[in-house]
């Protein structure tokens, strides 16, 4: 793995750990929207000096934006959303996210093989499996 390649994986797992321990932090009674306008106004504003530093823009705008762009924000919203009423309802920081992640995890590899066309390797497949196994487990304790 090159150096760019860990940099984005440790950047994803720090932002990650930070994402689940800031949303399970969320007060009770605070109103998921207001929560998430101010997170996405911190947000875009932290995009803005990427923007203008780490990622400057060098393409039309027209060529970078279009559907998938607001895909991925219906998206994003549907996950902030999602675990801020699981934590609500109970999930644990150790149960939560992992569900999640398995069960995406599968959905995505079963729509990268067929929309995709993307291999789907036996050991893909085992490694779900066992995945599965553990959630399975892991519900014997009941629930979240």
């Amino acid at each position: 793995m090159n150096q760019t390649a860990l940099l984005a994986l440790l950047t994803a797992v720090v932002g990650t750990i930070g994402y689940h321990l800031a949303q399970r932090q969320v007060a009770p009674d605070a109103s998921p929207a207001l929560v998430l306008v101010v997170a996405y106004l911190v947000g875009a504003a932290i995009c803005g000096l990427l923007l203008v530093t780490v990622f400057p823009v060098r393409t039309s705008l027209r060529a970078q934006l279009g559907l998938p762009t607001l895909a991925l924000g219906v998206a994003v919203v549907l996950i902030e959303v999602g675990f801020v009423w699981m934590y609500r309802g109970g999930w644990t920081l150790a149960t939560g996210a992992l569900v999640v992640n398995v069960l995406a995890t599968i959905a995505l590899a079963t729509v990268g093989a067929l929309a995709f066309g993307e291999r789907l390797h036996w050991t893909t497949v085992v490694g779900a499996g066992i995945c599965l196994a553990g959630l399975a487990v892991m519900s014997l304790r009941g629930g979240a």
